[in-house]
This record gives structure tokens, C-alpha cells and sequence, in this order.
């Protein structure tokens, strides 16, 4: 035998040396650790480009770590092709010099690459004297970015309620030469421009800006416009990208203001309206938005009087954020002259909606913390197919729930006298729990939402035993209970469903 019993019993005893310290540490994983000066070049690239995108100003840290590292930055353009001008960027790289570094930026992009751009000044009131730039500062940045509009990717301009002083007063004879730059803009996806309340008559303000943006058609890929506090005399009537417009409270922006910059874009196909105005007028001409699909806005009075004004009807989408509407509690502590009543929370807004000329809406989102769902409003959309409501844990909509969802599990008045099923379109109900504002905890499922589950499931049985039977006429409806991290999916068992419980996201 090749293998005596006298020569495995001499073995034993060797092993039996290894202590079981020895042994765990011979027998674990090992993880290698790579430093990150000894990454090649392509991760390094990977990882440059992310700590860009998070934080441009990241890049000229990065370029000056080592010799090895501003090599490859400066090998690769299109790491320098994110220009943000910020108060961290000023912070920085100081503002005096600030016409040095932007040259240098576009300089180091080469002359190929599309161009992300961002001027972001709306909190300059904020700060420091010594960080704010100057009308001249100003003029010179814009004017050399200004000159590579033919590269523009993106373009964002903001600019805040602060005064800026020290314009250059000839730098308006460039009417011309801005006219030329902005009549060839072929990468051009999208552009944002606003600013506050504080108007000038002079320099290159988001509002000069868009006296020239808005008379070419020399973008054939633009899909997003975003306007601030602009005035906007006339618009692209057969363009049918994203439009967002916002108003801050400015006097003469009243509802005769955002009504007549919808009509000059006529042809959008998404829509975004948020802000409010104190302005009174008498505006009663309806605005025709026959292309429209999709709309998000902030539903306080200034709005709800606002699209009581537009026809829309193509509107399948609808979202309501009311995230930046003061609460009643905010609202109670407010003096008199403080309360802005048309900044306020519209519980009539969704009457303002339907009706027949919104006949084609299929998907609802809402986004109303510490708000009642108004469900008589909504049932009156009969053609929804699915709904997604949006609130925090601290909501007491959690503590009734399911209570508060028995407009669709219970039969309810139709026409005359008929009861029946509202909304018999709707196949998905999403009920997304976000985390307590302020925090970023996430939890495990508790005994509670495994409750609300079973509860939700006992009280939908009778729909989805008549959707079982409808021949089709009521659709089955799946509901989602999302947490932070969490997902319970609660199915019709009958409909070959399963209905499963708490899923790790």
C-alpha cells in the first residue's frame, strides 16, 4: 500500500501544528489592494470623468496631485469640457483671475468637443464681497464662452436678485457680433436661463442672452428650454421639446405673462411650470397647447389659475409636487403681510384639469406630503392606468392606510344612481414611503407595513373579485408599497400572481 497506516499517523501530528489562527489566516481571501497611483490610465480616465461630473472643480485638483496625473488630464479634452462657474469654483480659483482660468478651461477642451457650461450666480447675494465678481469680471467670462456657442451642449445661465455693478457700457455694440455667434448652435441639447429681480440696462444678463437664443432655429437638437424670470417675446412655434418656466414672485410677471410665453411655444411636447406671482391681471384668453403630453407643476393658486387657461388635449401625464408649498404650520406663524395667498396649496387644483378636454390622461404621479389625497378629483379621470402617490413616513396618510385608499376598493356613485368600480383603467397604484426629511436612514420593513400589507390585501379582494369576472371592463389592479430600501408587491392571488413580501432594494 502506498499509503501505510504508520506513515498517515506520522502525519497527523504536523498538522495538528497548525494552530487555528495560522489556519484561518492561511485559508482567508486575499484582497488585493491596488494603490490608486497604480491604476492604468483607462480607470483612472473613468474615475476622473465621475469626480467631474460630481464636482467639476475637482479636475484642477486632480491636475495638480501629480506629474503622472495633469499628464493624462491634459492628454484627454474632454475631461475639460464641464465648465462650471460657482461659488465653490470662485473659492477656489479666486475671482480676480477668473478670465485666466476660464481661457485656460476652453483652451485645454480643444476645438472639437461639445461644451457643458454653467454660470450659476442666483445665490451671489450670499456672498462674500471679496468672492462676488464684477460687471467687467462678468463680461469677460461670458464674452469667451459666449464665442464657443457653436460647441454649446448644454448652456446654464443664472443669475440672482444681486445688483451687478461695474458693466462695461460698450459691451451692448456686440449686438452683432452675439446675432453671428448664436445663429450656429448644432450640438445644442438644452438651455436654461434665469435671473431675479433686480433688472439692468446693461451687460450680458440670462435676459440679453435670450434676445438672441430666441430668434434662431439654428439648433436642431435642442430638447429642454428653461426660463426663469424672463420675458420672452416671441418662441419657436413648431418646437416640441421639454419647456420649464418658473416665476418668482416678480410684479409685472403676472398670469398674462405665463400665458403669452406658453402661446409662443405652441408645438412643446413636455411641460414643467412652478413659482407664483402676487401680479393681478385680467387675462382670459385660453392658450392652445395641442402637442402637449406631459406636465409638472407646482399646485398652489398662482398655477391652478393658470392651466384653468390652457388646452391640452393630448395630456396623458401629470405630475403634482407641492414639495416646495409652505405648510399650514409655516403658514400659521406668518404674519399678516407675509401670507402670499396665491403661493399657496390649491385643494381645488385637479378640478381645474378635468373635464372632458383632458379625456386621454393615463398616468398620475403626486407628490402632496402632509397633504390630503383628493380622491374626488381624481376618480373623475376615468381613463387612469396608473397611479404613483409620494409621501413621507412622518405622514399621517400611513397611519389609516389602507382607510385611505377605499375610493378604489370600495363601489362608489357613477352616473344617477349606478355604484360601480371607479377608475376601472387602473393596473398599477404605487405607494412610495420616503425617509423622515433631513435624514437619509433606511430601515427594514416593521411589523407595521407587513400589517398595512395584509390589510391592503383583505380590503381589495372584492375588486379584484369583480375584475376576475368583468370580462375585461375592470382591469386587474397591482399595488407596490416602496420604502428606502425596501418593496412589498401586493397581487390578486386568483389573477396567477404572486404576492410577495418584503424584497431588500
Amino acid at each position: 500500500m502506498s499509503l501505510s497506516s504508520s506513515h498517515s499517523t506520522s502525519r497527523r501530528p504536523r498538522s495538528s501544528r497548525l494552530s487555528k489562527k495560522s489556519y484561518r489566516a492561511h485559508h482567508a481571501p486575499q484582497y488585493v489592494k491596488t494603490p490608486i497611483h497604480r491604476l492604468n490610465a483607462d480607470v483612472l480616465l473613468l474615475v476622473f470623468s465621475l469626480c467631474r461630473d460630481v464636482e467639476p472643480i475637482s479636475l484642477w485638483t486632480i491636475s495638480h496631485t501629480s506629474r503622472r496625473w495633469r499628464t493624462l488630464t491634459l492628454e484627454h479634452s474632454f475631461l475639460w469640457t464641464n465648465i462650471t462657474i460657482d461659488h465653490s469654483s470662485i473659492q477656489r480659483l479666486g475671482v480676480r483671475g477668473l478670465w485666466q482660468w476660464i481661457h485656460l478651461s476652453l483652451s485645454r477642451s480643444g476645438n472639437q468637443q461639445a461644451l457643458d457650461i454653467t454660470i450659476d450666480l442666483h445665490d451671489l447675494r450670499s456672498w462674500d464681497s471679496a468672492e462676488k465678481p464684477d460687471g467687467l469680471d462678468l463680461h469677460v467670462v461670458l464674452s469667451a464662452v459666449c464665442d464657443q456657442a457653436h460647441r454649446w451642449r448644454s448652456f446654464t445661465y443664472l443669475l440672482g436678485d444681486e445688483v451687478i455693478y461695474n458693466w462695461p457700457r460698450e459691451c451692448r455694440a456686440s449686438y452683432e457680433d452675439f446675432e453671428t455667434i448664436f445663429s450656429y448652435m448644432p450640438f445644442l441639447q438644452s438651455i436654461t436661463l434665469g435671473q431675479g429681480h433686480s433688472d439692468t440696462n446693461y451687460g450680458i444678463t440670462p435676459q440679453y442672452i435670450h434676445t438672441f437664443f430666441q430668434r434662431t432655429n439654428a439648433a436642431p437638437y435642442l430638447r429642454s428650454i428653461s426660463l426663469y424670470n424672463i420675458d420672452s417675446d416671441t418662441g419657436r412655434l413648431d418646437w416640441n421639446g421639454h419647456f420649464s418656466h418658473r416665476t418668482t414672485n416678480t410684479p409685472s410677471h403676472g398670469l398674462s405673462h405665463v400665458l403669452s410665453t406658453l402661446r409662443n411655444y405652441p408645438s412643446m411636447g413636455s411641460l414643467q411650470l412652478s413659482g407664483w406671482s402676487a401680479g393681478t391681471d385680467n387675462e382670459h384668453r385660453p392658450v392652445v397647447l395641442g402637442q402637449l403630453q406631459e406636465l409638472t407643476l407646482t399646485p398652489n393658486a398662482f398655477l391652478s389659475n393658470v392651466v384653468a387657461l390652457i388646452e391640452m388635449p393630448l395630456l396623458s401625464e401629470l405630475t403634482l409636487d407641492s414639495r416646495d408649498i409652505p405648510g399650514d404650520e409655516v403658514i400659521a406663524k406668518q404674519s399678516t403681510w407675509e401670507r402670499q395667498p396665491n403661493s399657496h396649496y390649491s385643494t381645488t387644483f385637479l378640478e381645474a384639469l378635468s373635464g372632458e378636454r383632458h379625456s386621454l390622461l393615463t398616468n398620475l404621479v403626486l407628490y402632496l406630503p402632509f397633504r390630503n389625497v383628493p380622491w374626488t378629483s381624481i376618480i373623475s379621470f376615468s381613463t387612469l392606468e396608473t397611479i404613483r402617490i409620494v409621501k413621507p413616513i412622518e405622514d399621517t396618510f400611513w397611519l389609516t392606510c389602507p382607510s385611505t385608499l377605499s375610493a378604489l376598493y370600495k363601489k362608489n356613485n357613477l352616473s344617477g344612481d349606478k355604484r360601480g368600480w371607479c377608475l376601472p383603467r387602473l393596473h398599477t397604484l404605487t405607494l412610495e414611503v420616503t425617509p423622515p426629511y433631513g435624514t437619509t436612514s433606511h430601515h427594514a420593513p416593521t411589523a407595521v407595513w407587513r400589517l398595512c400589507v395584509a390589510a391592503t390585501k383583505h380590503q381589495f379582494m372584492d375588486r379584484w373579485e369583480a375584475s376576475s369576472h368583468s370580462d375585461g371592463v375592470i382591469v386587474p389592479l397591482a399595488i407596490d408599497l416602496i420604502g428606502p430600501n425596501w418593496k412589498f408587491e401586493i397581487r390578486d392571488m386568483s389573477q396567477n400572481s404572486d404576492a410577495s413580501g418584503a424584497a431588500g432594494l
